[in-house]
């Protein structure tokens, strides 16, 4: 459903509760997708309307994002807000630092996997790995389609051995693989832990809205029971969450208006 058909309902419920938490996705939800993820930016108005939220009483935000942490964190320059790279595997709560454990075995296979692919994609070009850490992400967005299948076969017959012996599992997103340790973690799991954290400080039920784009954020969609989940995009028909918004804009828009700081209608 769009947005837009509930958006009184939505409104007067963020004006009821006292305690609004927003848990928002970065790439293709906050800044356009980009062909480079290094090219991708928020607005300065985005980061100023970010920055007048997380400073509203009784409002609490967190970013949750495949990024690296401190790519993140560049990416939004803001204090006093939460950030979740690695799909929650390394987080910054309110300026400490917190890292899900690896296990050296799952490490040793992810930097296995990265020298493998660091061959392959040599024979292909403009595809790259980017390395995060503890998740490895294959981007292919800039390759000629002709040669997307059989980049993909070859990523497949690489990746394959190691999901089996339970070292990695993969995230699809938009034209771009993660490869992540398969532990038992992920985006939904960081949102819930978030949304449990303000609940005990504030001692209220707070109101939590996700916004996502990815096929990443339907762990979070649904797993965050109760929530008001957004997907930005324009294919949603397959998607858990109730309602969309078309673009990072409509995002924007959507921010202000809860934020009190525009009028609608």
């Amino acid at each position: 459903m769009d947005l837009y058909n509930d958006l009184d309902k939505i409104l007067a419920l963020v004006k009821k509760h006292a305690t609004k938490i927003l848990i928002l996705d970065f790439d293709g939800t906050l800044a356009p997708i980009r062909t480079h993820p290094q090219k991708a930016n928020i607005t300065i108005k985005t980061r100023n309307l970010l920055q007048k939220l997380s400073k509203k009483r009784g409002f609490y935000i967190a970013i949750l994002s495949g990024r690296k942490l401190q790519d993140l964190k560049a990416k939004i320059k803001l204090p006093n807000i939460i950030y979740a790279g690695n799909h929650g595997i390394e987080t910054e709560i309110y300026g400490k630092i917190y890292t899900f454990p690896i296990s050296n075995k799952i490490q040793s296979s992810i930097s296995e996997i990265a020298k493998k692919l660091g061959k392959i994609i040599a024979k292909f070009d403009k595809a790259f790995i980017e390395d995060k850490g503890s998740v490895l992400a294959l981007h292919y967005r800039l390759v000629h389609k002709r040669n997307i299948p059989k980049l993909l076969i070859r990523f497949d017959k690489i990746i394959k051995p190691y999901i089996k012996n339970s070292a990695v599992s993969v995230t699809p997103g938009k034209m771009v693989y993660d490869i992540c340790p398969n532990i038992n973690w992920h985006k939904g799991d960081f949102a819930k832990f978030v949304v449990k954290m303000h609940t005990t400080l504030s001692k209220t039920k707070p109101l939590v809205i996700f916004i996502g784009d990815d096929k990443s954020d339907e762990n979070v969609f649904e797993k965050l029971k109760g929530a008001i989940c957004i997907k930005v995009g324009t294919c949603i028909s397959s998607t858990k969450a109730k309602y969309s918004l078309k673009d990072t804009k409509e995002v924007y828009k959507f921010l202000n208006l809860i934020g009190g700081t525009s009028n609608h209608g």
